[in-house]
């Protein structure tokens, strides 16, 4: 059912986000693993904005069980490059380094994968 919401949008902001949410929050009740909580917190910042899922994100962090798993590392720099975004928007300070790898989604084939960029200071 993910997938298939997925493929039903020609973009990413026209994919029903609040559906995905509730789709892994339900996989993440009858099969839950980190990886599926990692993609139930991408979700919830595509429907929500950066900030609600980055706790979620940093105690994925704090386990190790992802440590090696490069998309932890993406979309918490991810967030962290949004958030910012957003501080600066709202003309609020913002105490945040800048990630040095920033993650792009995109699709290739209907999937979706990412690009990682590298961001010079």
């Amino acid at each position: 059912m993910i997938a298939a919401l997925h493929c039903r949008a020609t973009r990413a902001d026209d994919t029903d986000w609040p559906q995905i949410v509730t789709f892994y929050y339900l996989l993440d009740r009858v099969q839950p693993s980190a990886t599926v909580s990692l993609n139930r917190a991408v979700a919830v910042a595509m429907a929500e904005g950066p900030e609600p899922p980055l706790a979620l994100i940093d105690s994925l962090a704090a386990t190790g069980e992802l440590e090696d798993y490069h998309l932890l590392h993406a979309a918490r720099a991810d967030l962290l490059r949004r958030q910012c975004a957003t501080c600066a928007a709202e003309h609020r300070e913002c105490n945040m380094q800048p990630p040095i790898w920033i993650s792009m989604p995109f699709r290739l084939c209907g999937e979706w994968d990412f690009i990682f960029l590298r961001k010079d200071h």
